[in-house]
């Protein structure tokens, strides 16, 4: 009723405390994923008046916490269509810059299962680092190979060392 009137939420910034409280807790968040607990945040971050008022901001930041730390599965995001609302306040002009790193690190947390992206970053930015080098370096090795198999190789190109036999008719100081 308070959201068709357009009203303020009094009763869910009294019950924060207490939500952050629960979902906080790593023994019953299964539990709660679940039971949708997805759907009810969801319904409590949706912003109102066709999307272009927000929820007080003391309301969404503690909630995109909760979020981003719940372990959240494919089939419960999809379920719950959370992954709408997420994006929809993230393109939200009234939303905030910290907010909106926040809702950012929820979506890339929640795309990782999806496109199989390591959970750690910096392993995954390393491995692509060294797959590009490795790439690089076979694939300079495959030019050398065909380059000599061709016979049009220029060979000093390549940093090769080749020791050639040298012709002492040819050297100055001989004659």
């Amino acid at each position: 009723l308070l959201r068709e009137n357009n009203q303020p939420a009094v009763n869910k910034l009294q019950l924060l405390s207490s939500v952050q409280k629960i979902c906080n807790l790593k023994s019953v968040q299964e539990s709660l994923l679940e039971y949708d607990i997805l759907t009810s945040i969801r319904m409590w971050i949706e912003p109102i008046d066709g999307g272009k008022v927000l929820p007080p901001l003391s309301l969404r930041t503690p909630l995109y916490n909760i979020l981003l730390h719940l372990p959240c599965q494919v089939d419960q995001l999809k379920k719950s269509n959370i992954g709408k609302t997420i994006v929809f306040l993230r393109q939200h002009k009234a939303e905030t810059i910290e907010n909106k790193r926040l809702l950012k690190s929820i979506m890339e947390k929640w795309c990782r299962p999806i496109f199989n992206k390591s959970t750690d970053t910096r392993n995954s930015y390393l491995n692509k680092v060294s797959t590009e080098h490795h790439d690089i370096a076979r694939s300079r090795q495959l030019e050398k190979i065909e380059a000599l198999n061709s016979g049009t190789a220029n060979i000093a190109s390549y940093n090769t060392r080749i020791n050639v036999p040298t012709n002492n008719n040819n050297n100055s100081n001989n004659n």
